[in-house]
C-alpha cells in the first residue's frame, strides 16, 4: 500500500489547552490516545502568530520573509513551494482542504500548488458576516471521499479546521461551562477594540483588559463581558475538533489505511487569553503563548509514544515529509515573525520584542522585519530612524509553556541590537550599490530579504545572543 501523509492544522489551537498536555479539561480524549503510539512534540513554534503568514510558511518550508509576498496576502510564486512540487515529483498526489476563508481561493492562490484544492465555505461567521467558514465534518466527509477515490496512491493531504476560532457565538454550548476552571475565572473584559486593533497602544493595555469587537457574545446593546464564558466555548471548539479527528482516524482504520499513514496535528498559531490584557486574538505580535503550538506525529507502524523535548520549528515539517522522515531536526534556535515583531526561542528562553502599537500589520508603522512591497527608499527611511524604544519581554520554560521572567529589556535588548545591526548593514551595503537609476529597486529588495534571511545570518543572530547572555 502506498504511503499516506495527513497534516492537520488546526487554526488557533494553544498547546496548554490540550488535555494531552496537562490541561484540567478533557478536551483532546481522541488525540491524547493516538498520542499513545506517537511522537509529542513539547516545543515546537509556529513561524508566524497568525494563519496567512504561518500556513504558507509551514507548507513552504520557510520562515514568512523568505515568501514572495512576506505577512501578506496576494500571489505567491512557483518558487515559494519547492517542497510540494519535489512531493509531486516522488509520485505523491497533493491536496488541500480548508474551512478558513484566508487560505482559501477567495485570498489566495495556495489552490494552484496542489494538485486538488477543496475550499467550498458556505456558512457565515455569526459576528463577522463578510468572513467564511466550513464546519469539520463537512471539510472531512469531502476528505474520506477524496481518500476513497485515490486510495491507491501516495497522498499528501493538508486538512485546515476552524472549530477553535473565534467569534465564540451564544448558539455554541459548552460541555466546560459552569466547571472549576470557568467558576475560578473571575476576570471581565473592560472594552471592545476594532479588529485591527488600531489606536491601541501599550498604554491602553496597562489599563483596559480588551478584546476585539467581532468576537463579542452580543446581548441586546451589551455584549458578555466574562472572559469564562468565551474560554469555555474556545474549549469547546478543541473538543469539537478532537471528536471529528477521532472520526476520521476509525475512517483510515475502516480502510486499512492507518497503519500506513503519518498523522500530523498542529496548530498555525495560539490565542491570547488575558496574556498584556489581550483576549481572544492574535496576529499582532509574536507572544509565546502563539508561537508555542502542540504537535503531534504518528509515523506509518508506530506503536509506541516517544516524549521529544527538542525546539523544533513547523517549517521543518515539510522537508521532512519530502525526505521519507519521520522527526523534525532540534534547531535549537527558531524564529517567529510578524512585521512588527520577531520572537526567540533557544533552551529554556522565549524573547519577543515589538516595535510599534498594536494594531494590524497595515498600518505598518516601525515595522522591525523589511516589507518588499515598500520600496528600497522608504525601506531605508524606516530602518534609519528606528529607535530603541520596544515593548519586551522575556520568558522562561515551564512545564506545559512560559511563564513570563522580565520586561526590563535585559535579554531583549541583545536582541534587538544584533538584530538592527545586522539590518542596517545590509541597508547600507544595497544603498551604496544601488544608486544608480537603471538598477532594479525590486533586485535590492530581493536581496536584501534574502541576505536577512539566509540560514548562516539567522544562526549567527542566534549564536550572538547565546553568546552575549553568557556573560561575553
Amino acid at each position: 500500500m502506498n504511503s499516506k501523509v495527513f497534516l492537520f492544522i488546526l487554526d488557533a489551537v494553544r498547546k496548554d489547552h490540550v488535555s494531552l498536555y496537562g490541561y484540567q479539561r478533557k478536551t483532546t480524549p481522541n488525540i491524547d490516545k493516538l498520542a499513545k503510539q506517537a511522537d509529542v512534540y513539547n516545543w515546537a513554534f509556529a513561524p508566524a502568530p497568525y494563519t496567512l503568514a504561518s500556513v504558507p510558511a509551514i507548507l513552504a518550508g520557510k520562515y514568512p520573509i523568505e515568501l514572495s509576498n512576506a505577512f501578506t496576502s496576494g500571489q505567491f510564486k512557483r518558487d515559494d513551494f519547492p517542497t510540494l512540487q519535489e512531493l509531486k515529483k516522488q509520485g505523491y498526489t497533493t491536496a488541500m482542504f480548508t474551512a478558513n476563508i484566508v487560505t482559501s481561493s477567495l485570498k489566495t492562490n495556495l489552490n494552484k500548488f496542489f494538485d486538488y484544492f477543496w475550499d467550498n465555505l458556505t456558512e457565515e461567521e455569526l459576528n463577522r458576516p463578510a468572513w467564511l467558514y466550513q464546519k469539520a465534518e463537512v471539510v472531512l466527509a469531502a476528505v474520506e471521499d477524496f481518500v476513497k477515490k485515490y486510495k491507491k496512491d501516495k497522498l499528501f493531504v493538508v486538512i485546515h479546521l476552524m472549530e477553535a476560532h473565534g467569534p465564540y457565538v451564544p448558539q455554541l454550548d459548552s460541555i466546560f461551562k459552569g466547571d472549576e476552571l470557568y467558576r475560578k475565572d473571575e476576570r471581565m473584559i473592560d472594552r471592545l477594540v476594532p479588529t485591527t486593533f488600531r489606536g491601541v497602544t501599550a498604554e491602553t493595555l496597562k489599563k483596559s483588559k480588551v478584546m476585539p469587537g467581532y468576537q463579542a457574545v452580543m446581548r441586546g446593546e451589551d455584549y458578555e463581558r466574562r472572559s469564562a464564558e468565551y474560554i469555555a466555548k474556545y474549549d469547546m471548539g478543541i473538543y469539537q475538533l478532537d471528536k471529528n479527528i477521532g472520526s476520521f482516524c476509525r475512517f483510515l482504520e475502516r480502510e486499512d489505511l492507518f497503519s500506513v499513514s503519518q498523522l500530523v496535528f498542529t496548530a498555525d498559531h495560539g490565542e491570547l487569553m488575558g496574556e498584556e490584557n489581550i483576549f481572544f486574538s492574535h496576529g499582532i505580535l509574536s507572544h509565546s503563548v502563539l508561537a508555542l503550538v502542540p504537535l503531534i506525529i504518528k509515523n506509518k507502524k508506530q506503536s509506541k509514544s516517544k516524549q521529544i523535548g527538542d525546539t523544533v520549528s513547523l517549517i521543518d515539517m515539510m522537508p521532512m515529509v519530502v525526505q521519507g522522515g519521520k522527526r523534525l531536526p532540534d534547531r535549537g534556535v527558531v524564529l517567529s515573525m510578524h512585521p512588527k515583531s520577531i520572537g526567540m526561542a533557544w533552551q529554556d528562553r522565549y524573547v519577543v520584542f515589538h516595535n510599534g502599537e498594536f494594531s494590524d500589520i497595515e498600518k505598518e508603522r516601525e515595522s522591525v522585519l523589511p516589507l518588499a512591497r515598500w520600496g528600497l527608499e522608504r525601506m531605508l527611511k524606516e530602518m534609519a530612524g528606528m529607535k530603541m524604544d520596544v515593548w519586551v519581554r522575556s520568558y522562561k520554560r515551564d512545564r506545559v509553556g512560559y511563564e513570563l521572567i522580565g520586561d526590563d529589556g535585559g535579554e531583549g535588548e541583545v536582541l534587538i541590537e544584533s538584530l538592527l545591526f545586522m539590518v542596517k548593514g545590509l541597508f547600507r551595503q544595497l544603498d551604496k550599490r544601488f544608486r544608480k537609476p537603471k538598477r532594479s529597486e525590486r533586485l535590492a529588495i530581493k536581496m536584501l530579504v534574502s541576505s536577512l534571511v539566509a540560514e548562516n545570518q539567522l544562526q549567527r543572530l542566534a549564536d550572538y545572543v547565546k553568546f552575549k547572555l553568557k556573560g561575553n
